[in-house]
């Protein structure tokens, strides 16, 4: 199985520990996305993102600093028992600022496109309006 790895970066007006507060409080991170999600603050619990397209657990969770999620999305053609991870690393800026570093490893290849457009565009895009409401 040919895979992928993706990076992104975003910066935020906010705090690490605000971005990773709304990151994992379920409340918080259904009002950003507008869609069903389970998310907690505890390792090894079940995340549920993207009105049930995708599942996985956390794997690492850093107060403020890190999140990591082992992740499958729910689709036919993704490889039976497969898990890509996606890494979560938040900085706080001198200016107040967090920047948010994301990689995304082990992605089938037929996903990626699909993926590169989920973060930026559909998942950041949805946190920095939530944000400046």
């Amino acid at each position: 199985m040919l895979l992928s790895d993706l990076h992104f970066t975003e910066t935020f007006n906010t705090s690490a520990i605000d971005i990773y507060t709304i990151l994992t409080d379920e409340r918080r991170h259904a009002s950003f996305t507008g869609e069903l999600v389970k998310v907690s603050e505890k390792e090894g619990d079940e995340i549920v993102l993207v009105d049930g397209k995708v599942i996985g657990k956390s794997v690492i969770l850093e107060r403020g600093k890190k999140i990591i999620w082992s992740l499958v999305w729910i689709d036919a053609k993704w490889p039976n028992n497969h898990f890509s991870e996606a890494a979560i690393i938040l900085t706080d800026n001198p200016n107040g600022t967090c920047t948010v570093d994301l990689f995304h490893t082990a992605i089938p290849h037929e996903f990626t496109e699909e993926i590169k457009q989920f973060w930026p565009t559909q998942y950041w895009e949805s946190l920095r309006y939530y944000l400046e409401r």
